[in-house]
């Protein structure tokens, strides 16, 4: 007997192609990528505005924000 997948078969997980873990599924025994998302998406980074680095799509801060200038205290930073 031949059995053929005729796609009706639902793989919950991420398909938010923006997401780390896209098309991940939420079962390990899948034999598929997600084709359903479950809202288990989640991308990882900073998510503090104020920073140089800043990914307004990210859902879980990292610790990674940075603001890059001068450090010194006796420098005077110029803008134009």
């Amino acid at each position: 007997m031949l059995i053929t997948e005729d796609n009706s078969c639902v793989y919950l997980g991420c398909t938010d192609s923006n997401a780390d873990n896209y098309l991940e599924t939420t079962n390990p025994n899948a034999s598929q990528d997600a084709n359903e998302d479950d809202g288990s998406c989640y991308r990882i980074g900073c998510m503090s505005d104020w920073a140089d680095n800043y990914d307004s799509l990210a859902t879980i801060d990292n610790g990674s924000c940075d603001r890059l200038g001068c450090t010194s205290s006796g420098q005077i930073t110029m803008t134009h």
